[in-house]
């Protein structure tokens, strides 16, 4: 009876001691970092009434008979588990994510807490303002770091520091230069001229003679021997039309293009009196060097004097002789001087009297949007009779040919063969030179060609240049030539051809030119470089010789000129940066960038300058060249054995000897080259001048860092935090601290997030990790417990007193 009183009694005391702790918890439920305690029961003692016994021969054991003596604390731990973050905003307000712990000491001994509340003393030392203990890490050395071998201590932020001026020693460049950055100078052109094609009737201007004997050997416009016959040996080939120039009579190109395939398709009767329908294949190539017979059906040509030449062989061959006969002879074709084509068949067998007439002579091309204008050009009579009569026996195509003009085209032609014998070259003057849309130009002789125009602000006029038709010698005729001469000679142009990137000229521009913006057969003026040379207001006229005439006005009016490419400077870019010297005074340094131009496209000149009052001692100039892929290839010094750059403050300062970091090859993150608008900066440099301390700031890592008002930013201290091998194993000591205990283990102090297992958030505090249901729930049961307990002691009280009323 004695021993439940008892039992009762401990159960009272020690669920008194549960909720003590139940208690303590409550009431620290809004302490910055509290840990909540628990508290663990166990059974005190056991009273043996009888001792157990083991199994006798055939009957069963027996277990030991004991009574409870009451119940203890086993233990009242410290739950170590992550409180919730509140974020203060106060920048010493730190907490903990994670199990360590913060480092604090008053002076005679290392302590440990989880309340992150810190303010800055008078001193500057970050301190617990509940007690003064003060949080321990690494101090910074003046430049920032941390030398291995630092002592642990007070962490203490100079407030008063001044950063110390540092001279720079580097400066970094970066972005692009862009590549199309080289001087341009202006480009017009005026809408195209162009030319009968005359390539084998011509006069011969080198001899004074002419030959009207169709398909005989003659000159071309230039003087060069020009023949019908033989293919490998036809000098003639180039100087002829390209296939790819040719215009109908509305100055419409026929669209002959490098590759195409042109048709050649005829039927002639045999020697058995069959018809046989043939056709060859013409390729069109670029070089008429390239042009050759393949096959009695396939040719390569280049020039229309090629594609005449390899039609009349065709026509002319054994093809058709499946009879097993001689050669059928005497088709011939040519060009008659009014530029259209001529088919003419005087053809007999060989050996015989019989003809072969030519019948639905046919030229087509492959190239759908070609067709039409190839047929047309090359159109001719259903019919063309062998051995008949004059008329019957040829045919032309009724469409005139025309090529773009070439400078050394006379501006008028001349009837060299007509009907009768022998020709006729002087005194019948005929146009020659045609439009854009293909008319006759209409310009007299006489006439005035006046041309006015302006070179940046000067003007610049010529004196007049009078039209020769040439009427008593054809030498005397003007050129096209001539007319290119006087752009030249009154804008001051040299005398050479070039190409729209290299600027320099007066030219007509050719046939198979890379630049396709510009008309074939156009008069292209090529300005000089640098807008002080662009050519503006750029007129070219013919004044009127006959006033009862309204020429020439179709002239005139294919002279407008069109601006295809306005001039422009060469590309210059310069970046600036303010560099420091070793007493912190600030230096502007700036680095220009000059393109080299079209010649040199990957290379631009840099020159560095300061203010008037550094001097430059050395590495003021060099070149930086870029590779293909748009990276530096190198940057170099005009100063044999200079790889930096030296100014002289003339301040009292130490010299300046900075490196350029520009890049390097085959990377993209310094300068570059590409055609794109040029975006290279001074990025960076490593020099500042002296600063002031302004504010602080505290990473994830505990490391402090300063901003001072030079824009320097750098490490001050190193928070430290503690980690335990049993936390729970810790002394509360008050005051949110605990220290070690010899269960706990010795603090390893290390960095946070590093060598440390915790990561500091600041601006935060961690809250205390009481669980308030939790805490009501325990409460409640240990009220149920005590309740029980006291019960016990009620109704052992009972029954005591029952047994002494026994006495009664």
């Amino acid at each position: 009876m004695v021993r439940s009183l008892y039992s009762a009694i401990s159960g009272l005391r020690n669920h008194q001691v549960k909720l003590d702790i139940i208690g303590n918890n409550i009431a620290n439920v809004n302490t910055t970092g509290f840990k909540a305690g628990r508290v663990t029961f166990e059974e005190s003692m056991a009273q043996l009434l009888k001792g157990s016994s083991r199994p006798p021969g055939f009957q069963g054991g027996t277990n030991p008979i004991q009574v409870g003596l009451g119940m203890a604390v086993g233990s009242i731990d410290t739950l170590t588990t992550q409180g919730n973050l509140e974020s203060t905003g106060q920048i010493t307000d730190l907490a903990i994510e994670g199990s360590s712990y913060f480092v604090v000491s008053n002076g005679a001994g290392n302590y440990f807490t989880r309340s992150g509340a810190f303010q800055f003393d008078s001193e500057g030392r970050m301190v617990s303002p509940t007690n003064g203990f003060i949080l321990q890490g690494f101090q910074a050395a003046e430049d920032g770091t941390f030398p291995v071998g630092t002592a642990v201590g007070d962490i203490q932020i100079p407030f008063s520091q001044q950063a110390p001026a540092n001279e720079t020693k580097q400066v970094e460049y970066a972005g692009n230069l862009n590549s199309d950055s080289e001087a341009l100078g202006t480009v017009l052109y005026t809408q195209p001229f162009y030319h009968k094609v005359q390539e084998f009737n011509t006069y011969d201007i080198s001899t004074g003679t002419g030959d009207n004997d169709f398909g005989a050997a003659g000159a071309d416009h230039a003087g060069a021997a020009a023949a019908i016959g033989n293919l490998a040996t036809d000098t003639a080939f180039t100087n002829s039309t390209l296939l790819t120039g040719l215009h109908n009579a509305g100055g419409q190109s026929l669209g002959i293009k490098l590759g195409d395939n042109l048709k050649v398709s005829a039927t002639i009767q045999d020697l058995g009196g069959n018809d046989e329908t043939l056709t060859a294949t013409f390729e069109v190539v670029e070089d008429p060097a390239q042009a050759t017979k393949i096959t009695d059906t396939e040719f390569r040509v280049a020039t229309l004097s090629q594609l005449l030449m390899c039609m009349q062989d065709f026509l002319t061959g054994t093809a058709w002789n499946s009879g097993g006969g001689s050669n059928a002879t005497g088709a011939r074709v040519g060009i008659m001087p009014d530029g259209s084509i001529r088919v003419e068949n005087l053809g007999v067998a060989d050996g015989g009297t019989s003809t072969q007439d030519i019948k639905n002579l046919t030229v087509t091309s492959d190239r759908p949007i070609s067709k039409t204008y190839v047929s047309n050009a090359f159109s001719f009579n259903s019919t063309i009779y062998a051995d008949s009569t004059v008329g019957d026996n040829y045919s032309n195509s009724p469409d005139v040919i025309l090529r773009p003009a070439l400078a050394s085209d006379y501006m008028y032609d001349y009837e060299l063969f007509n009907a009768g014998s022998p020709a006729v070259g002087i005194g019948n003057p005929q146009a020659q030179l045609y439009t854009s849309t293909g008319e006759l130009i209409d310009i007299e002789n006489g006439d005035d060609m006046i041309l006015t125009a302006l070179i940046g602000d000067t003007p610049k006029n010529s004196s007049g240049f009078l039209f020769d038709q040439g009427t008593t010698d054809i030498n005397t005729s003007t050129t096209l030539q001539e007319i290119l001469d006087q752009v030249r000679n009154t804008l001051n142009l040299p005398e050479r051809d070039g190409t729209i990137n290299n600027n320099l000229s007066v030219s007509v521009n050719a046939v198979n030119t890379d630049d396709d913006q510009i008309p074939e057969g156009a008069i292209v003026i090529r300005g000089q470089p640098e807008t002080p040379f662009s050519l503006n207001n750029f007129t070219l006229l013919a004044d009127n010789a006959d006033p009862n005439s309204d020429a020439p006005t179709r002239f005139n009016a294919n002279l407008v000129t069109t601006q295809l490419q306005a001039a422009r400077d060469t590309g210059v870019y310069d970046t600036s940066i303010e560099v420091y010297d070793d007493s912190g005074q600030a230096h502007t340094v700036t680095m220009t960038f000059t393109h080299t131009g079209i010649k040199n496209p990957g290379t631009w000149n840099w020159e560095i300058s300061t203010n008037a009052g550094e001097t430059i001692l050395g590495g003021r100039t060099g070149r930086i060249t870029f590779g293909l892929d748009g990276s530096p290839a190198s940057f170099t010094f005009d100063d044999s054995g200079v790889s930096t750059i030296r100014i002289n403050p003339n301040n009292g300062a130490r010299v300046l000897d900075m490196t350029l970091n520009w890049g390097a090859p085959g990377s993209h993150t310094g300068i570059t080259q590409f055609q794109s608008p040029t975006t290279v900066a001074a990025i960076n440099q490593d020099g500042y001048p002296s600063g002031k301390l302004m504010e602080i700031s505290v990473d994830e890592f505990g490391v402090i860092s300063g901003a001072f008002s030079n824009g320097i930013s750098k490490p001050l201290a190193q928070i430290l935090t503690a980690d335990f091998r049993n936390a729970g194993g810790l002394l509360k000591r008050g005051d949110s601290i605990y220290s070690e205990s010899s269960n706990s283990g010795n603090a390893i102090l290390g960095i946070p997030g590093i060598s440390s297992s915790g990561k500091i958030k600041p601006g935060a505090l961690e809250l205390s990790n009481v669980e308030l249901a939790t805490e009501f729930t325990n409460m409640m049961t240990t009220q149920r417990g005590y309740q029980a307990n006291a019960r016990v002691i009620t109704t052992s009280d009972s029954m005591l007193q029952e047994l002494v009323n026994l006495v009664r």
